[in-house]
């Protein structure tokens, strides 16, 4: 057990500089950047709404609740991982609070987006921790290295939305599912298993539904190992962990239960239940310019794991078996949505239920590594040249003005081919065109430059800044080096 937390140990050490070397350090959104301006609304003045659309930031796209206050329409979770960053940088900021409320500092966005990096490092974290609960250390690292290097995770950990939280704790969610399956430190596993639960909800509420069921499920599979005072322990974290959920969704729309997402002004649009489910489903996995499968086709070894079923070991079949119930929920849910194709890097709506997918990749990988070598090499590598455009462009204006990529039944990779040719672009030394409307809108921080990177950035402000990121960059490179070496070395297998 040492020899596992020594590893998990080095595991995050690793992540963290991975992530911290990726970071965008900019609001690649409307929504994140809307989530940052409460969050500096938070800090500021103590509030988590505005009186009116010509107050403050608040726009259509906020909700008017029944105290006639207007409020951001996402959740709560990104409000709160961005509420350091938003405190800081209204602190050290010259602006009047209402100027910085309604286009936040840069050091707030920085900052936030740094949270994001850290909270995906995190989430990778389980992964590895995970992984390591049924394969030698070796072999769960390099998997957890996979998870974001090969699917459409990395995309998200440097674009900040909301979607990103929620994936991550369905990581730390699965995590401690295996460990009370498995019996292992009992006590911590459902306490942890019920605060990720709620934190997982936090950032997409839309997974209650599907997630909470799914937790309670492992905790009645494993209740004969687990005290009565320790489930009663794990129903009161639960409970004040999604307390500021709850007050939230009930101040915006006047019901605990109905976040602002599901208000009427977005269930009379492009969140209305309205949609073909066969539609939706063959769009968010198989469409050329949505499907997970061609944005990761790695995932594609999940079917394995299926065919393969009964040759999986016992905690991993559970562990499979009870949330793929609940993720079947949710993807069914949203394959009903009207925007089922949400604009993102491929299915973003399917960013929560990215690693019971990949874990269950990863069994299907196992299980056939031996006798079809080759075949999974090419998936993995594949994977990892899709992923590669986003991680070091940014994306999110790449695709803003490419013809076909805002439309999730385009019948090409438009979103792929945008990606690459601002690549091509980067590499040549050009600019990304900034079309008008991106240019208008100071919170998307559209940076047109190439490489986009945090560190790349803060290097070209003057020679001390570039000192400085020279300075990170060698430690966090040395840090990762380290913790990679180890990780892979004999005495870690």
């Amino acid at each position: 057990m040492k020899h596992r937390d020594a590893a998990g140990q080095l595991g995050l050490a690793f992540f963290l500089c991975f992530f911290f070397l990726f970071s965008s350090g900019r609001i690649a959104s409307q929504d994140a950047g809307q989530q940052l301006q409460v969050s500096v609304l938070l800090a500021t003045s103590g509030g988590l709404g505005q009186d009116g659309t010509d107050t403050g930031p608040a726009d259509a796209s906020w909700v008017r609740a029944p105290n006639g206050r207007f409020y951001q329409a996402h959740d709560i979770g990104n409000v709160v991982l961005m509420l350091p960053a938003a405190w800081i940088g209204a602190r050290f900021s010259a602006a009047p609070d209402a100027d910085d409320i309604l286009n936040p500092p840069a050091l707030s966005r920085a900052g936030a987006s740094l949270a994001c990096a850290a909270i995906a490092a995190l989430g990778c974290f389980w992964m590895f921790r995970l992984f390591s609960l049924f394969w030698p250390v070796r072999t769960a690292f390099l998997l957890a290295l996979a998870f974001p290097s090969t699917t459409i995770f990395m995309a998200y950990s440097r674009a900040a939305w909301d979607v990103l939280g929620g994936c991550c704790f369905m990581c730390g969610v699965l995590y401690y599912s295996a460990r009370l399956l498995r019996g292992e430190r009992i006590d911590a596993g459902a306490l942890m298993l019920a605060a990720t639960t709620a934190l997982a909800c936090a950032f997409r509420f839309s997974l209650a539904p599907f997630v909470v069921p799914a937790a309670g499920a492992v905790l009645v599979v494993t209740r004969q190992r687990l005290p009565r005072r320790l489930v009663v322990s794990s129903a009161c974290l639960f409970g004040a962990a999604i307390l500021p959920s709850l007050a939230y969704n009930f101040v915006r729309t006047g019901s605990p239960i109905r976040p602002g997402t599901a208000s009427a002004q977005y269930l009379d649009g492009a969140n209305a239940l309205t949609g073909s489910m066969l539609h939706g489903l063959y769009g968010l996995f198989l469409s050329p310019n949505r499907g997970v499968f061609v944005f990761s086709p790695i995932l594609l070894l999940s079917v394995v794991a299926l065919l393969r079923w009964r040759r999986l070991d016992r905690e991993p079949r559970q562990l499979l078996a009870i949330h793929g119930a609940g993720a079947a929920g949710y993807v069914l849910l949203i394959s009903k949505m009207a925007n089922w194709g949400a604009f993102g890097w491929g299915p973003r709506y399917l960013l929560p239920v990215l690693p019971l997918m990949f874990a269950a990749a990863a069994c299907g990988l196992m299980a056939v590594w031996r006798s079809r070598r080759p075949a999974v090499l090419a998936l993995t590598v594949l994977s990892a040249l899709l992923t590669l455009p986003p991680a070091v462009v940014n994306w999110h204006l790449a695709t803003t003005s490419f013809a076909g990529a805002a439309d999730p039944d385009a019948a090409t990779p438009a979103q792929q081919r945008a990606a690459w040719s601002a690549l091509v672009l980067g590499v040549q030394g050009q600019a990304l065109p900034v079309p008008p409307n991106a240019a208008a809108d100071t919170l998307r921080a559209t940076t047109s430059e190439f490489p986009d990177l945090f560190l790349w950035r803060v290097a070209g402000l003057s020679t001390i800044w570039l000192a400085c990121a020279v300075v990170s960059a060698s430690a966090a490179i040395g840090v990762a080096t380290f913790a990679a070496r180890n990780l892979l070395s004999v005495s870690y297998r």
